[in-house]
């Protein structure tokens, strides 16, 4: 930042296109369990998601380490495309095509989490869309919701075998094994931490949960505890002032922070059972976006 790079939003848009396109051909391999997909989930995956998510639930890892990593990031994507089609001109075609290759590539990853955050997101973002858009917007949201339902509704109905890790959603609910994993394993942190309850404020550092310490799942978990309550605060806040000046003050600030709100909107949900402000990948990605350059992006638009 310092350095002064500044880039076009379109130009994050192909990096990210081409991104998108090899991470979900990468993903029909590995859930069809074709050649190609265990050669990049052997150079980006684990051993233990190789074995688990991706063998015994045919969770697909694409070009990250674990399913869930996998979702977080297409999360992102799905949010800044879908941005792009409802508030830009730009390549509508490439934009919702975009948007289909994020959804297809979560849905093959059969991220939970990541499902739930994006249908929570499009939710958020049509309707604050219908409520503060134009009226180019507004028409423009509501196509977009129903092609989204209709086309997530048939990939539900065409693949609903392949797909019953993440159906076990919807008929589990918060009774499925997972989370009650990440349940057992809260109580487990707190129960720790409360034996020495001087520590809350500054952070117990890694050291004192040794492994878990990298394995706690819940973002808020790790950074409450990590680097204690203060620090926890301090990062909750810092996103949420942010959130609501943008929402509130929209005409003061460029006009792709609304990206980064609704961004970082999906990002709070995300970071419940796992990793996103944290994630080295995300933070270099989310560090772009106030790398844009509005007016050279609005230039190139015209």
């Amino acid at each position: 930042m310092i350095a002064g790079v500044r880039f076009k939003i379109n130009e994050l848009a192909t990096i990210f296109f081409i991104y998108l396109i090899i991470d979900v051909l990468v993903s029909f391999s590995q859930f069809l369990h074709l050649g190609p997909g265990s050669f990049f989930a052997n150079i980006y995956g684990s051993a233990a998601h190789i074995e688990r998510s991706l063998g015994l639930s045919s969770r697909a890892m694409g070009l990250s380490s674990g399913p869930g990593q996998h979702g977080s990031i297409l999360a992102l994507f799905y949010v800044f495309f879908l941005y792009l089609l409802i508030y830009t001109d730009v390549n509508k075609f490439r934009n919702i095509f975009s948007v289909f290759l994020a959804l297809i590539g979560i849905l093959l990853a059969q991220s939970q989490t990541s499902f739930i955050a994006i249908t929570l997101g499009t939710i958020f973002i049509i309707f604050y869309s219908i409520v503060n858009g134009t009226v180019k917007e507004r028409r423009t949201s509501l196509v977009v919701f129903i092609l989204l339902l209709f086309g997530a509704s048939s990939i539900f109905i065409i693949f609903l075998d392949e797909l019953r890790y993440l159906y076990s959603l919807i008929e589990l609910g918060l009774e499925r094994n997972s989370y009650q994993v990440r349940v057992g394993r809260t109580t487990y942190v707190w129960s720790l931490a409360t034996s020495t309850p001087l520590l809350l404020l500054i952070g117990y550092g890694k050291d004192f949960f040794g492994t878990l310490s990298g394995a706690m799942d819940n973002e808020y978990l790790y950074i409450f505890f990590i680097y204690g309550f203060f620090v926890g605060i301090l990062f909750v806040l810092a996103i949420i002032i942010f959130v609501i000046k943008v929402l509130w003050q929209r005409s003061q600030y460029p006009k792709h922070y609304l990206m980064i709100v609704f961004t970082f909107l999906i990002g709070l949900v995300i970071a419940f059972p796992t990793a996103f402000f944290t994630d080295p990948r995300l933070i270099i990605l989310m560090t772009s976006y106030f790398l844009i350059d509005e007016a050279k992006s609005i230039q190139q638009n015209v």
